[in-house]
C-alpha cells in the first residue's frame, strides 16, 4: 500500500529538515523543476559521507522529522503518521552525482511512487516517460546542506530562449521542464544559475540508529502527552 507521505497534515507539518524539506519543495506540485536526463553518465549509487541519521538541529526529536541512510546507502523517510505511535520507514531511491567539485542528488520521478503520487509533466505532449529532479548537497563534518534548483531562475532562461523547455505558470504555480540528453544536463548545471540564490536547507548528523532514535521520539511525545492530561 502506497504510504502518500506528502498528502497527510500530520507530515507537511514535519517536512522542514533535510531530504524531507526537500521532498516537500521539488514534488509539493506547485513549484517544480523537472530535467529530461539525468545529470550525466557518471552517477554512484551511493556516498558515504551521507550515511547514517539526519535530523532537524533545532528540534531533533521532532516526530517524522528525520531520514536515515542506512550501510547500503539506501534513503529511508522516517515517518510518523499518529503521535506516539512507531515510526515507519519509506525507502527513496536516490543516487549522486560528482561534478566539478561539487556534490547532487539525482531522482527520477517513477521513484517517488512510495512516497507521494507525481504527475505527468506539463506542457509536454506526448508525456516523457521519466523525468529527474536534482539537487544540490554539501557534508559539512556533522552538517548536510542540501540546495533546491532555482525554479524561477530557469524559468527565465526557458523563456528567454536560453534553455530548451517549456514553462507552465498558472495560479501560483510554476513548472519547468528542462529538455537534453546526460551530455546536455552536464552543460546546463555548469553553466546556468541552476542553484544560484536558493537557500540551502541544513540537517545535522545524529549519532543513533533507527531503533534508539525511535525510543528516545516516543518517550518525549509520552511525557508530553502526560503532561497535557
Amino acid at each position: 500500500m502506497k504510504t502518500d507521505v506528502l498528502r497527510t497534515t500530520h507530515t507537511l507539518t514535519v517536512f522542514r529538515v533535510g531530504l524531507l524539506v526537500l521532498i516537500a519543495l521539488l514534488f509539493s506540485g506547485c513549484v517544480e523543476t523537472r530535467f529530461e536526463s539525468p545529470l550525466g553518465n557518471d552517477i554512484k549509487a551511493c556516498d558515504p559521507r551521507v550515511k547514517g541519521l539526519w535530523v532537524d538541529p533545532d528540534d531533533p526529536l521532532h516526530a517524522s522529522s528525520a531520514v536515515f541512510v542506512d550501510d547500503k546507502c539506501r534513503v529511508q523517510i522516517l515517518v510518523q503518521t499518529e503521535p506516539a505511535t512507531p515510526l515507519r520507514q519509506v525507502h527513496l531511491p536516490v543516487n549522486f552525482v560528482h561534478l566539478d567539485k561539487q556534490d547532487y542528488l539525482v531522482v527520477a520521478d517513477a521513484e517517488l511512487a512510495n512516497v507521494t503520487d507525481v504527475p505527468p509533466v506539463f506542457g509536454i505532449d506526448p508525456v516523457p516517460k521519466r523525468s529527474f529532479f536534482f539537487v544540490r548537497y554539501r557534508v559539512r563534518g556533522s552538517r548536510l546542506e542540501l540546495t533546491p534548483v532555482n525554479t524561477a531562475a530557469l524559468a527565465k532562461l526557458v523563456i528567454d530562449g536560453k534553455l530548451d523547455g517549456t514553462v507552465s505558470s498558472t495560479n501560483h504555480e510554476l513548472h519547468v521542464f528542462i529538455r537534453g540528453d546526460r551530455d546536455r544536463m552536464l552543460d546546463v548545471v555548469r553553466q546556468q544559475p541552476v542553484f544560484k540564490n536558493s537557500e540551502p536547507l541544513v540537517a545535522e548528523r545524529r549519532d543513533q540508529g533507527i531503533a534508539d532514535y525511535e525510543r528516545d521520539v516516543l518517550a518525549k511525545q509520552r511525557r508530553e502527552l502526560g503532561a497535557k492530561q
